[in-house]
């Protein structure tokens, strides 16, 4: 009963985000999926054939040095997935339709991403990727609005003095800001949402985010609370894949000394009441949804406990710029590379079936503080 409970209070926030993002989720997947999801998620061992979410890597190049992202390791082995494998993936998955969500990196540094969205718009899929604001060109922001983006994500790091320190570029907030005043009016049907990651330095600048997103009436705020693993969780995960796939695939977050967050645990509390109060017109969406109960367990209950599941697996892709497949963003287990096969064979290789099979016993290590719980 007690797992049932904590299916339940998945679906119910999986619920909240669609109606955020609702172009992702149309009315027909959520009601073929009500029958559909249940049968693929009780099923041991069997295929999975839908996908609803494709989550691309276009690049690992970027502009910016944030301190809490892991992408920047890559830079110096630049790669961009290159635009024929990108076609032959949407084309195999052209019937389903599921939602591209174009990653980095940084998007814009991909020279084909307005032919990418243009490309999947052709094929019926809704598109959005996330930016970190400073290389909007106008040209181009007009060019991915004429190819029907449907969502831009643009990450706030926090007021002008925060963002420029956490983004270890010179002017990063001021390029941010011009492009934004740039992007409001000319949006068009692209919802322009700003995206702001609560970290303990920065949690208190997050009213700056709803601040903008009112004085250029954007479509939205989407707060991500801050993802983290201890020391003992990483341990644990790597035990716990090498155990099954005889590996340690790299898990990539941010690992940190529980301890050291116990005190931001009440200021996200503070700041999910205040936003409530004071920017009732502006459309938010926690990511994930946290009651606050959940929030202390979130900052710094050891080890980190919850009635939560996770169904991306049996409904979302990952695909790296080498364009490799793993099971999600957190663990990035090697399932195989496209090269013009179906994705859909690699996404149901056998580590996948047996990813999925060991999921539903129990969340994995990494899947700690994960925001698609």
């Amino acid at each position: 009963m007690k797992l049932w409970g904590g299916r339940i209070l998945t679906l119910r926030h999986v619920w909240q985000r669609i109606r955020y993002f609702n172009q992702v989720f149309p009315l027909s997947s959520l009601l073929k999926d009500l029958f559909l999801l249940p049968w693929d998620y009780l099923r041991t061992g069997n295929r999975v054939e839908t996908v609803r979410m494709v989550q691309i890597f276009v690049t690992t190049d970027c502009n910016q040095r944030c301190a809490m992202c892991y992408v920047h390791k890559e830079v110096g082995r630049s790669r961009h997935l290159p635009l024929e494998c990108y076609r032959e993936l949407v084309d195999a998955l052209r019937d389903q339709r599921p939602c591209i969500l174009l990653m980095g990196g940084e998007p814009l540094m991909h020279p084909d991403l307005v032919e990418m969205v243009a490309y999947a718009k052709a094929a019926g899929c809704v598109t959005q990727t996330f930016t970190n604001g400073t290389l909007v060109r106008q040209e181009t922001f007009d060019a991915l609005v004429a190819a029907g983006l449907d969502y831009l994500n643009l990450s706030l790091l926090g007021t002008r003095a925060t963002h420029n320190a956490v983004a270890g570029i010179p002017r990063a907030y001021d390029l941010f800001l011009r492009n934004l005043e740039y992007l409001a009016p000319r949006r068009g049907k692209t919802q322009v949402v700003i995206n702001f990651t609560l970290t303990p330095t920065t949690v208190s600048d997050a009213h700056h985010a709803f601040e903008l997103a009112a004085r250029f009436g954007l479509d939205g705020v989407r707060l991500q609370h801050y993802m983290y693993l201890t020391p003992e969780e990483s341990l644990a995960q790597e035990q716990v894949m090498s155990s099954l796939f005889g590996t340690t695939p790299e898990t990539q977050e941010i690992q940190t000394d529980a301890k050291e967050v116990i005190p931001f645990c009440e200021a996200v509390i503070r700041l999910r009441r205040e936003v409530q109060v004071r920017y009732p017109h502006v459309s938010v969406q926690w990511a994930p949804t946290l009651s606050e109960s959940e929030i202390r367990q979130w900052y710094g209950e050891i080890p980190f406990k919850t009635r939560r599941g996770c169904y991306f697996p049996w409904r979302g892709m990952l695909v790296n710029a080498d364009g490799v497949l793993y099971p999600c963003t957190k663990i990035f287990l090697e399932l195989g590379r496209l090269d013009g096969r179906n994705p859909l064979d690699v996404w149901n290789a056998d580590d996948m079936l047996l990813f999925r099979q060991q999921l539903k016993k129990g969340l994995y290590p990494a899947c700690s503080r994960c925001c698609k719980l």
